[in-house]
């Protein structure tokens, strides 16, 4: 009767973990119960997690002792003992959140987390290792399926970028738009990709008949194109180091050069991509032809101030209004324009021949509006920051963003988490194990890693639902391909 309840136990656990793994990506954003206050809401997919975290606290029960001995877990504990004080201190001290929507938010991290847990506690052999795997990339096939539908037949587009979308509207692809495939939004894809190419890469190194890898190398270009076709710079060049590293780490330092190139030379034919690319760096070299460097010996120029050009104000002949009895004469009064000072040197805004530089609108985004509003929140609380919530839905740094809502605290607890899984990874990296199935697996999840926390430089990837489940459900299996690898090597 034990292990009865034991086998249906796991099961539950197994096949609940594997329906997180397909249902977070691929169901679309629908709206099931909406917050007052912010257009993120409660999905269906929230109560999956839910139901699966229950069988998950039924088994940790009997391992708590064990579970709390684990130096990553507490360290994962007091990162998120850390949020609530945040919350906490945002409430009562600071008051720069609304209460209800800072509590939700907090309790997105400790779901987003809460996936990581479950997930180490599915993986309870070699086996289980490559069900996950498959589950993982079966997602993937999936996601890229519905890409494609967007893409040519029209599928619809469940989006989250605006208040209206994130009521859940149905809208289709305009021609030469970005693909969103089952995603909020083109950033999330690509940063999901960026995970599972490596990932996938891995796999493909890790099959030992070449006949499989084949199908496997068809299915890595389908993903491929998908993030092109996402036409999201920060992915892309996350992919390229994510890839290097991936391959690097596997010894097929041979493949580096081809597999860049490749990648390199088919970006070309994704237009949108490439304009975007092309837009940056002609902003760029905009920006640096108007640097002037002016040498101490050399006379300095005059003083240089910015006006209006100065054009001809018409005088507008007197309007007559009809009005009731005598006539009334309503003069309009010109506006003064602004009048040269003798001695000083002026360049026209807007004049012939001196359009305004081109911006690129995204990075003005983040370094005028953004990141300057995510460092005045943490300067305001040092320690705790200023609370979940408290600095707007988007930052595009979550590194900055960490560092504003839950401070410095908060911060250096959210890097040690990766210490953590790093140094634990490490040791199976490089140890003298041939770099097959698990190990292969492994590998590509780091490499995979890098490229998703150089996405977190400019995008907010762990606020992204469906990237950030994934994410740490990813963590999860490094962990547990570490259990299952410590528990052999003692068997020996």
């Amino acid at each position: 009767m034990h292990k009865l309840l034991e086998s249906i136990e796991k099961n539950l656990l197994k096949y609940g973990t594997a329906a997180i793994i397909m249902a977070v990506p691929l169901f679309p954003k629908f709206p099931l119960i909406r917050l007052p206050g912010t257009y993120v809401s409660i999905r269906l997919e929230d109560f999956l997690i839910a139901l699966v975290a229950l069988f998950w606290l039924f088994s940790f029960w009997h391992q708590r002792v064990k579970f709390f001995k684990d130096n990553l877990n507490r360290i994962i504990l007091g990162y998120l003992t850390i949020g609530f004080l945040s919350l906490f201190s945002a409430i009562f001290l600071t008051q720069t959140v609304e209460p209800h929507i800072a509590l939700f938010h907090t309790i997105r991290r400790v779901e987003y987390l809460m996936v990581f847990f479950i997930m180490v506690a599915s993986i309870k052999s070699r086996k289980d290792v490559r069900f996950f795997a498959q589950v993982f990339l079966l997602t993937a096939f999936l996601v890229f399926l519905y890409g494609l539908g967007q893409k040519f037949f029209m599928f619809p587009v469940i989006s989250t970028m605006n208040v209206e979308f994130a009521k859940g509207m149905a809208l289709r692809l305009s021609p030469g738009a970005r693909v969103s495939s089952t995603f909020a939004g083109h950033y999330d894809l690509g940063a999901y990709l960026v995970l599972l190419l490596s990932f996938l890469m891995a796999y493909i190194v890790a099959t030992k008949k070449k006949m499989r890898r084949v199908p496997l190398l068809f299915f890595f270009g389908f993903l491929f194109w998908l993030l092109l076709a996402s036409a999201s710079r920060i992915s892309f060049a996350a992919y390229l180091g994510s890839m290097t590293i991936t391959l690097f780490l596997l010894k097929k330092k041979s493949w580096i050069i081809p597999v860049l190139v490749l990648s390199l030379v088919t970006s070309v034919f994704a237009s949108e991509l490439t304009e975007r690319y092309a837009n940056t760096l002609r902003v760029s070299l905009l920006k640096i032809g108007e640097i002037k460097i002016e040498l101490p010996w050399i006379q300095k120029s005059a003083q240089i101030s910015f006006l209006p050009e100065p054009t001809p104000t018409p005088t507008p002949a007197p309007a007559v209004v009809p009005v009731k009895g005598p006539k009334k004469i309503i003069k309009v009064m010109p506006q003064p324009t602004p009048t040269p000072t003798p001695g000083k040197r002026y360049f026209y805004y807007g004049g012939v021949g001196s359009e305004p530089p081109p911006e690129d609108r995204s990075t003005a985004i983040r370094l005028k509006v953004e990141w300057p509003r995510a460092i005045r929140a943490f300067l305001k609380n040092p320690l705790l920051g200023t609370g979940y919530s408290s600095i707007t839905l988007a930052t595009d740094n979550d590194y900055l963003r960490a560092l504003g809502e839950i401070g410095l605290l908060g911060f250096l607890a959210f890097v040690m988490i990766f210490i953590g899984i790093g140094l634990k990874a490490k040791e199976i990296i490089f140890s003298k194990t041939p770099i097959e199935g698990e190990k292969a697996i492994l590998i590509g999840i780091v490499g995979g890693t890098i490229g998703f926390l150089a996405n977190a430089l400019f995008i907010d990837v762990f606020e992204a639902s469906k990237a950030a489940i994934t994410f740490w459900l990813l963590m999860g299996l490094v962990i547990g391909i570490s259990k299952i690898s410590f528990s052999k090597e003692k068997n020996q």
